[in-house]
């Protein structure tokens, strides 16, 4: 069965199951974000992202395996792990997956003609983008994108975030990856992109579709991931929200263990993304049992008025022979 990303709205207040007693189940509701609103009105950008240029690519090229990431690809073959996002500009590192192939560009590659040609990306729907300025002095934003109900689901999305100064000039940009592989139809994913410690000092920020790709539905590649047993908790300043539950899996895969990941993202007033925290159960979600989870989202700034829960199951992709 082709999996949807579930995007979920916990419904109801602060709730809490009393000791020794069945734990209640909550009903869980599509995010409402199917009118236009100021979150997910379609944003159009105002100023040019800056170039990123990277080194040429040669025909040369890494199929992942398992436990590896994208610094240890790039420590290998002596890249930088900047020069090797450069040459895959589609991959998302927070999300590699067995059997993906990785251009590994060369210093003295022959240019290749159609490294600019870059596909149009489906249209998709981008909310405005929130900026925090962490302890550690680098940058990280967050914002949100929205299929289309009618459209099929969506891979290799990137968007680029670039940050303005008081001026509204441009200061630097960054790509911004999702938090899961797929986007399904009528469904919200957050992206992330972080900025260095040394980039410049920024006013404002504001982001474009790089890349996004219509998926086919039924791959087989996905499953589907029920949530019960939902429970909420924000702190009493909102500063974190605390969710439990449990997860299993809607249909049982024919072949492989499944990838399953559990978003809690944080929203503000504004329906704006302000944190989001990751879950991926010790053991492989079946259709027999429900697992538990518990996540806490922290917010980057203001007060958490909201949370949403999205979910993904992703089949492993062999290596080719």
């Amino acid at each position: 069965m082709a999996a949807l990303a579930a995007v979920l709205l916990l419904e109801g207040g602060c709730s809490s199951a009393p000791s020794g007693s069945a734990q209640p189940t909550v009903t869980l509701r599509p995010l409402a974000l199917a009118s236009p609103s100021p979150t997910l009105a379609r944003h159009t950008p105002t100023v040019r992202p800056l170039p990123t240029t990277g080194p040429s690519p040669t025909p040369f090229s890494h199929v992942v395996s398992a436990n590896e990431t994208l610094l240890s690809i790039a420590s290998r073959y002596g890249l930088t792990l900047e020069a090797l996002q450069a040459a895959n500009p589609g991959i998302n590192p927070r999300l590699l997956t067995i059997g993906q192939t990785l251009v590994i560009p060369g210093p003295e590659g022959t240019p290749d003609p159609l490294a600019g040609a870059v596909a149009t990306p489906v249209p998709l729907s981008l909310s405005g983008v929130r900026c925090f300025r962490l302890v550690t002095a680098t940058t990280t934003c967050l914002l949100a994108a929205r299929n289309a109900a009618t459209r099929p689901p969506i891979e290799g999305m990137v968007a680029l975030v670039t940050l303005l100064d008081a001026s509204g000039r441009p200061v630097a940009t960054r790509p911004a990856y999702p938090v899961l592989n797929r986007l399904a139809p009528g469904g919200t994913v957050v992206l992330v992109a972080d900025f260095p410690a040394q980039t410049k000092e920024w006013l404002q920020a504001e982001a474009s579709l790089d890349t996004a790709f219509e998926a086919d539905a039924a791959d087989g590649r996905f499953s589907d991931v029920i949530l019960t047993r939902a429970t909420q908790d924000p702190a009493p300043d909102r500063r974190s929200w605390r969710v439990s539950g449990a997860a299993r899996l809607a249909s049982e895969p024919t072949s492989g263990e499944v990838r399953a990941t559990v978003v809690l993202a944080a929203l503000d007033s504004a329906q704006q993304v302000i944190g989001f925290a990751i879950w991926e159960p010790a053991s492989p979600l079946s259709t027999a049992e429900d697992t538990p989870f518990d996540l806490t989202v922290y917010s980057l700034g203001p007060p958490i008025a909201d949370t949403v829960l999205l979910t993904e199951a992703q089949l492993p992709v062999s290596p080719s022979p």
